[in-house]
């Protein structure tokens, strides 16, 4: 008897799925980036009030980001160094996002990072 019932229990807990974020959450708030300069691009970005996190993106790469739609929906915010040479001059904006049902959003960069004509780089929309 005492046998059976540890097995049952064992057999409860093994068909428990332990889910992911992904299958919880009701969707996500999701942005992605494209570098489309000949530079790394590096900076920081943070979703609310939570903490800066680092980010670099080679040359023609792409870099994602998202938040569970089920924990709020806080604004992100990104700061990076828009001088591609050896200075440093901090450029930053609080970014629009788009509902993903998932974690890989597969409709194509959100946001392009590109050279101006005066030489600096900028981060511009690329979805309407």
């Amino acid at each position: 008897m005492k046998a059976a019932l540890i097995m049952a229990i064992v057999g409860i807990g093994l068909s428990t799925p332990v889910l992911s974020d992904e299958a919880r959450a009701d969707g996500f708030s999701v942005s992605v980036w494209q570098n489309n300069t000949n530079y790394t691009v590096g900076g920081s970005y943070r979703w609310g009030n939570g903490r800066w996190q680092s980010f670099s993106i080679l040359p023609g790469r792409g870099f994602s980001t998202w938040y569970p739609q089920d924990q709020g929906n806080p604004p992100l915010q990104i700061r990076f160094d828009a001088d591609p040479g050896p200075g440093n001059d901090q450029h930053g904006y609080r970014l629009r996002t788009y509902y993903s049902p998932t974690t890989i959003f597969n409709r194509g960069a959100t946001e392009v990072f590109v050279v101006l004509p005066n030489g600096r780089v900028d981060l511009r929309r690329n979805r309407p």
